[in-house]
C-alpha cells in the first residue's frame, strides 16, 4: 500500500508543475516581442542538443555527423517542425553512414 502512495505522490509532483501554469495563465496576452521569443526557445533548446554532437565524434563518424548536422541546420532556417527536423537530421545521417559503408 505505501508503494501506491508513493506511485500516486510522484505522480502529483510530476504532473502539477505541468499543469497549474496552463491552467493559472490561459487567459494571459502576451506581449509581441514575448511572443516572438517563445516561438524562438524550441529552436534554441534544438541548438543547445544538436550542436555539441558533431564535436564530440568519433573521427570515422566524423562525416555522417556533419551531414546529419547541416540537414538539421537547413531544416530549422526553414522553420519546420522540430520533430521533422530531427527525424531529417537522423535519417541525412542514417543515409550518409550507409554511403559510407
Amino acid at each position: 500500500m505505501d508503494l501506491i502512495y508513493l506511485i500516486i505522490g510522484m505522480a502529483l509532483v510530476t504532473y502539477l508543475p505541468r499543469v497549474l501554469p496552463l491552467v493559472l495563465f490561459k487567459n494571459l496576452s502576451l506581449a509581441p516581442y514575448l511572443k516572438v521569443f517563445m516561438r524562438l526557445v524550441p529552436y534554441a533548446a534544438l541548438g543547445a542538443l544538436i550542436i555539441p554532437g558533431p564535436f564530440n565524434t568519433v573521427s570515422s563518424q566524423m562525416f555522417p555527423t556533419f551531414i546529419g548536422f547541416l540537414a538539421a541546420i537547413a531544416l530549422a532556417y526553414y522553420e519546420y517542425n522540430l520533430i521533422l527536423i530531427v527525424a531529417g537530421s537522423i535519417f541525412s545521417s542514417l543515409v550518409a553512414n550507409l554511403i559510407l559503408t
